[in-house]
């Protein structure tokens, strides 16, 4: 195996095939400039996991952090809902 096949075997690790497998509920917080993980990622696994919620921060990097304090409490809520 050379450095050309990487691409390709990476991509046999991906569990995209299972999001529709998640029967849990599922929180999903992400920046739209996320210069980290593809925002595509998030958004495949929101969409095709069935009990999936999105929050999405239109001007935000990795993790959203700079709305921490508001996902934060939005996690709190799901949390809750989810857990109680």
């Amino acid at each position: 195996m050379g450095i050309a096949d990487l691409p390709r075997k990476i991509s046999t690790l991906s569990l995209r095939h299972r999001y529709r497998d998640i029967e849990i509920p599922l929180l999903v917080v992400s920046g739209a400039d996320d210069t980290l993980t593809s925002t595509c990622d998030s958004l495949e696994l929101a969409v095709d996991a069935p009990n999936a919620q999105l929050v999405l921060y239109a001007d935000d990097d990795h993790c959203a952090m700079g709305h921490a304090e508001h996902w934060s409490a939005t996690s709190t809520r799901f949390l809750r809902e989810h857990l109680a």
